[in-house]
């Protein structure tokens, strides 16, 4: 993360309590714990790029739908799932561009789109915790390595920080 903000000029980013109160505020309705209602909120917007983001609502059976580290309990329906995109994800998107506001999923797709000069391109990277890594983490990573390169990712896929559930 501290990589990723580096190279973006280290902008100024929402607080963990600004942002999780602003997703409490617009979950409210859908009767989630905080705590839980913010860590799907991560998961998803670290999982998805913006144009995918209705796979996380999809058919299960759709090949890309696939929901790893939160556990069966509570449960979030396929409905849920989509009153959580419609109703907090797209009102805190626009709320941030709103007010010209940054969180960790803004910096991790900056680096997924970025198109890096030769010196920001990585020809041996070792990732440590990368069981913490979300999905678009790891794409902002591998758009920074260079054509030959050696990567080496160590992870203890016991112990999770993070219910980010990016599977190995």
């Amino acid at each position: 993360g501290r990589w990723a903000r580096d190279l973006q000029g280290g902008p100024d980013l929402l607080t963990n309590s600004r942002r999780a109160t602003k997703l409490q505020q617009l979950g409210f309705g859908l009767g989630y714990q905080r705590e839980f209602l913010v860590d799907e909120i991560d998961y998803v917007l670290g999982r998805y790029l913006p144009d995918q983001i209705t796979e996380y609502y999809a058919d299960p059976k759709h090949p890309h739908y696939e929901r790893r580290g939160r556990g069966p309990a509570p449960r979030v329906s396929r409905e849920q799932r989509q009153r959580i995109v419609l109703e907090v994800i797209e009102p805190y998107i626009a709320w941030k561009q709103e007010h010209g506001f940054l969180d960790w999923s803004d910096i991790d797709l900056e680096m997924a789109r970025r198109d890096p000069t030769p010196e920001e391109k990585w020809d041996v990277v070792v990732v440590d915790e990368a069981q913490d890594f979300s999905a678009n983490q790891i794409r902002g990573l591998t758009r920074h390595l260079a054509d030959t390169h050696s990567t080496t990712f160590v992870l203890d896929a016991i112990q999770r920080v993070y219910p980010r559930g990016f599977g190995w």
